[in-house]
């Protein structure tokens, strides 16, 4: 059986200079919302563009066989990708993005994906990287800390594995978008959505630890909204984004959220469609 391992608080990666505004509540899922959130709800982006032609249907890689017997069998591996050098700004550049390192006192992440709601400015983050109350620090080059929001909500159970930390008042220049060449924002997937294929989809995470590794998507969790990719990661990525590449069109669907020692090719994330729906969170998308 898999000893499950979280992967560290440690974040990091992209820039969207922050502004201040009028000072309004922080988003509260409203009854409806909130079952929205609980159930699988529909999905939020077509990805018909993304079918390979495949039945393949995703297994349980995290519940045992009900009969005790072994791990269900995967799908054989294929595509890997990792490159840490061309990354090495995530653990002290000039800015924050998604996969920067962030520092809270009890320890260190990566940087999530940046929203906006209700016009203040937030970061989906891995839940165990903060609890609620929690500030969220980042080290400019000469080491000065500077504060970039606090953590105004948090999940960390065997169902759910994130926060959102409010970033609206912060000095601390972001840019919210991958940093990646020519990349453009394709819009949150629902990896649960009826009618996605899920066979060919190629699942990317970021980090200041390890920088980026991509690989063939594994399969969800059937009792909590977390999944798996051959997309390892390393104590520190947590709570660095997950998201499907396409060409040059990125696709978020999750956070770093933890892995397993014995399987050091499998990363675990926290999936996110369902948060991104419940509190109306809208991507930059410049």
């Amino acid at each position: 059986m898999r000893q499950y391992r979280v992967v560290s608080r440690v974040a990091g990666l992209i820039l969207a200079t922050a502004t201040a505004v009028t000072t309004v509540a922080h988003p509260t899922a409203s009854a409806q919302e909130a079952a929205d959130y609980e159930a699988a709800g529909q999905a939020l982006v077509s990805l018909s563009s993304m079918s390979a032609g495949s039945d393949y249907q995703p297994g349980d890689p995290y519940s045992p066989p009900a009969d005790g017997g072994q791990t269900p069998p995967k799908k054989e591996k294929r595509f890997r990708y990792h490159n840490s050098s061309d990354w090495r700004f995530l653990e002290r550049g000039d800015f924050v993005t998604p996969g920067s390192k962030l520092h809270t006192d009890t320890g260190s992440c990566s940087a999530g994906f940046f929203v906006t709601a209700n016009g203040r400015a937030y970061m989906i983050w891995a839940g165990h990287c903060a609890d609620v109350g929690e500030q969220v620090y980042w080290r400019n080059p000469e080491g000065t800390e500077v504060l970039l929001g606090e953590t105004v909500w948090s999940k960390n159970d065997d169902t759910d594995d994130l926060a959102l930390v409010d970033i609206t008042h912060t000095r601390a220049p972001i840019r919210p978008n991958i940093q990646l060449v020519d990349d453009r924002f394709g819009g949150v997937v629902n990896l649960r959505q009826e009618g996605l294929h899920t066979d060919d989809l190629l699942i990317c995470r970021l980090g200041y630890r390890t920088g980026i590794s991509c690989g063939d998507f594994d399969g969800v969790y059937q009792n909590s909204r977390k999944f798996t990719s051959y997309a390892p990661a390393d104590h520190g990525d947590s709570g660095g984004p997950v998201f499907i590449l396409k060409g040059t069109t990125w696709y978020p669907v999750g956070v770093v959220s933890g892995g397993w020692d014995s399987e050091p090719d499998i990363g675990s994330a926290a999936e996110i469609a369902q948060l991104v729906k419940a509190w109306n969170l809208v991507f930059y998308t410049g």
